[in-house]
C-alpha cells in the first residue's frame, strides 16, 4: 500500500510543478491531506482487525469499512 500512495504524489511531481511556477505550497498541502487521509486508513484498520468477531462493536466495525473504503478511493488506492 505504501508504494502505491508514495506513487500517488512523486518527488517528480513535486520538483516539476515548482520548476513550471507552481505553488508549492499547493503541493504540499496535496501531500499532507494525502498522508493523513492514508494515516487515518491506517488507524481504521487496527480498530476493524481488532474488533472481527465482537458482536457489540459490529456496527461500528461497519462504519469504520466503509470509511476506510471511501478514503481508499479518495487516494485512488
Amino acid at each position: 500500500m505504501l508504494d502505491q500512495v508514495s506513487s500517488a504524489i512523486s518527488c517528480d511531481e513535486v520538483a516539476a510543478g515548482n520548476a513550471h511556477g507552481g505553488a508549492p505550497s499547493s503541493l504540499q498541502d496535496t501531500a499532507i491531506s494525502h498522508c493523513e487521509k492514508l494515516r487515518r486508513v491506517l488507524e481504521l484498520e487496527e480498530w476493524i482487525n481488532g474488533t472481527r468477531g465482537d458482536p457489540l462493536l459490529a456496527s461500528a466495525c461497519r462504519r469504520w469499512q466503509e470509511a476506510r473504503a471511501q478514503l481508499l478511493a479518495e487516494l485512488k488506492l
